[in-house]
């Protein structure tokens, strides 16, 4: 699959499938995540080992787990914290 395909399959996911609480992208030729991700309300474990994505830049409420293999994890909930509790 090359990358436009999975970049049109992830924002069908995204748009389509809103209760998903898992998703792996890991080892696919995703370069960044689409802002329809932010649709996944429900979303606990997201999956991007592998690619090429750097950022995360929208709030999942319910998420619990980046698998990443970068630090971004720290960054996001750091993020997640200043916007729940503002500061």
């Amino acid at each position: 699959m090359n990358g436009f395909e999975e970049e049109t399959d992830l924002r069908t996911i995204c748009t389509e499938t809103t209760h998903l609480k898992y998703l792996s992208l890991r080892n696919t030729g995703v370069t960044q995540l689409p802002k329809h991700i932010q649709n996944l309300q429900q979303l606990e474990t997201l999956d991007v080992r592998g690619t090429n994505v750097s950022k995360l830049d929208v709030v999942l409420p319910m998420l619990k787990e980046l698998h990443s293999g970068q630090s971004e994890w720290s960054l996001y909930r750091s993020r997640r914290r200043r916007e729940r509790y503002g500061g």
